[in-house]
């Protein structure tokens, strides 16, 4: 048994597995799950238990496609693995695995894990061999799970019986031994049917016959005429739509929806006659309404107030019809949608700024009313002194000569009134 790192026994399962159940695999490999099962039927219980740990391993995997496959695994080894893989199968641990997977997230997973659990129940219901998968499918069945019914076996899907995979094996190996004995044939006979053959298979391909569903008269001259149940032979379908064949009354273009691949398909002959002939008519009576050039959006309140308005006035229950004109006059009110929020724009932009100046004028307004509250003081008398001092021009101060001097406006010295109590000082202009 080969050793893995640190002494620890690794599972000789896990590389046969994993090839097994690869996500690379698009379908179940039949050959490997063949060698897993020969290899626990050549093993002991133990060969049993390290596959069913390796699976159990596999059926955690993140991918939903690599547990699908483990799943086909572990039903080809219940199948042909006898009672020692059973057992493993109904271990607490394995029956515990199961309930997780019939009962998780993934639907797929889900709906194919029940279904494995209903088979094997029903196919061991009679010597009880499975009796832990019976009790999980009875618990299940009682909490109202639902199990769908095991579909019918397909070739390559579904439980593999390896007894039939071997005699089918066997016989194919007797019929190659057969085929080569009995092959005389020459290289050049060999050479010329196979490009026979090659000939006849391009042919085939490419004329293919179809069936006609409906009449198709030719318009054009390169246009193909036919009847419904007629048979065509399709020369070329590269187009989508018109494809070219050729019948008893020649070759030409036809559409494509005119005619089957299925030619078992019935149809109804009607033929070209003037009875069968449809009819194209007019109506007369057809409200007929002139598209008039888009104007420039511009916003209008009438048109606003309009369609408030009528939109008051339609009835919510659909008993009266809303009035025709509504719905162009509401188109071109959410024309103006754009313009209206563009307007709001601005005015709130312009309303901001008339705010922010009303800001600036206001404490230009306190800055100047302080400045003429500080100007306006009385002035100030110096009345514990007694003295008032009056400044006229440049001051000099000189001796007063005697005679007649004159002073403030011209007026003589003595001639002044002068308010008693106070002693004026006079600087006099030279």
């Amino acid at each position: 048994m080969p050793l893995s790192l640190f002494g620890i026994t690794a599972n000789p399962f896990d590389e046969l597995v994993e090839r097994a159940t690869s996500e690379k695999l698009t379908s179940p490999n039949w050959g490997l799950i063949l060698d897993v099962c020969d290899r626990v039927n050549n093993g002991d219980a133990q060969t049993a238990s390290d596959c069913a740990l390796c699976l159990r391993k596999r059926l955690n995997h993140r991918d939903p496609h690599v547990v699908a496959l483990a799943l086909c695994l572990i039903d080809s080894c219940v199948n042909n693995c006898g009672h020692k893989f059973k057992s493993e199968v109904c271990s607490k641990e394995f029956v515990a695995e199961l309930l997780s997977k019939a009962t998780g997230s993934n639907r797929a997973v889900a709906d194919r894990v029940r279904s494995l659990i209903r088979r094997w129940s029903q196919e061991t219901g009679s010597d009880g061999s499975m009796e832990p998968i019976q009790n999980l499918y009875s618990e299940m069945k009682r909490e109202g799970y639902e199990f769908p019914a095991p579909k019918e076996k397909k070739k390559g899907s579904g439980a593999f019986d390896l007894n039939a995979f071997k005699q089918e094996e066997e016989d194919l190996a007797k019929a190659i031994q057969l085929s080569l004995k009995d092959q005389q044939v020459t290289t050049t006979t060999n050479q010329a049917s196979v490009q026979k053959l090659n000939t006849i298979s391009s042919e085939s391909t490419v004329r293919t016959t179809v069936k006609a569903l409906y009449d198709f008269e030719a318009v054009e001259d390169n246009e193909l005429s036919f009847q419904a149940g007629e048979y065509i032979t399709l020369i070329d379908d590269s187009d989508p739509n018109w494809w070219r064949g050729s019948s008893h009354r020649g070759d030409g273009l036809f559409p494509a929806s005119f005619v089957t691949r299925d030619l078992g398909a019935f149809v109804e002959r009607q033929g070209f006659s003037e009875e069968n002939k449809k009819t194209v008519s007019f109506d007369e009576n057809v409200l007929v309404t002139s598209i008039q050039p888009e104007k420039a959006v511009e916003i209008d309140e009438a048109k606003l107030d309009k369609c408030l308005i009528m939109l008051q006035e339609t009835d919510p229950t659909g008993e009266r019809a809303d009035p025709p004109e509504l719905l162009q006059l509401e188109r071109e009110c959410h024309a103006m949608s754009d313009l209206i929020d563009k307007e709001l724009s601005e005015i709130d932009q312009q309303h901001n700024r008339l705010t922010e100046a009303n800001v600036r004028l206001m404490d230009a307004m306190n800055l100047y009313d302080f400045a003429m509250s500080e100007s306006s003081m009385p002035v100030t008398h110096m009345a514990s002194q007694g003295q008032y001092t009056s400044n006229i021009g440049p001051i000099r101060q000189e001796m007063v000569p005697q005679g007649n001097f004159t002073g403030v406006d011209n007026v003589p010295i003595g001639q002044q009134n002068l308010l008693p109590g106070y002693n004026y000082t006079f600087t006099l202009q030279s």
